[in-house]
């Protein structure tokens, strides 16, 4: 539902419309979703508008990124910078205040043996390469908003997450229906 949010998000914070070319390419978007929504073994009404809300949050995020791109006078790395800075500024008091770094990055305990030091060796190295790709993740998505209007982003965006889905499917097996 990403590409539909994104036109309403695009229509009231940017201001631009989309042709109605576009609007209708997006109905069968829309009538897949309900119609996977509806089908699932696992539908519940609190989960299906959870992921409606994230989703418009993500739509709303994008559009603000097109927007500081545009006129904002940022590049795409500047604003990944700042995006980081800011998300850090807001997660770091609260993992502390959690006692999540702790667990995060505290070393072993009393009584601990060597090969839980080798887990958090392994976990650091694994938030390393997270953070990495992540970051690589995120550039690239702004640079490809930096050319694209925000409706193709979000479609290419969709069809990004489809493969993944699709990979995952492939590599773990999971059984569909």
């Amino acid at each position: 539902s990403a590409p539909f949010f994104t036109v309403v998000f695009t229509r009231i914070i940017l201001r631009e419309t989309t042709s109605v070319q576009v609007n209708l390419s997006l109905v069968p978007v829309m009538l897949g979703l309900v119609l996977c929504s509806a089908t699932e073994l696992t539908f519940n009404m609190v989960g299906f508008l959870a992921a409606v809300v994230t989703n418009c949050i993500d739509c709303v995020q994008n559009v603000f990124s097109k927007k500081l791109l545009n006129t904002g006078g940022l590049t795409p790395v500047e604003l990944q910078f700042y995006t980081s800075l800011a998300a850090a500024g807001l997660q770091i008091p609260l993992m502390l205040y959690s006692g999540i770094g702790t667990k995060l990055w505290g070393a072993a305990t009393e009584g601990d043996v060597a090969e839980d030091e080798q887990l958090v060796t392994r976990r650091h190295w694994y938030l390393f390469i997270d953070a990495v790709l992540f970051h690589c993740q995120s550039v690239t998505a702004y640079y490809t908003m930096s050319l694209l209007g925000t409706v193709s982003q979000s479609v290419a965006n969709t069809v990004k997450r489809s493969m993944l889905i699709f990979a995952t499917i492939l590599y773990f097996g999971n059984p569909i229906t």
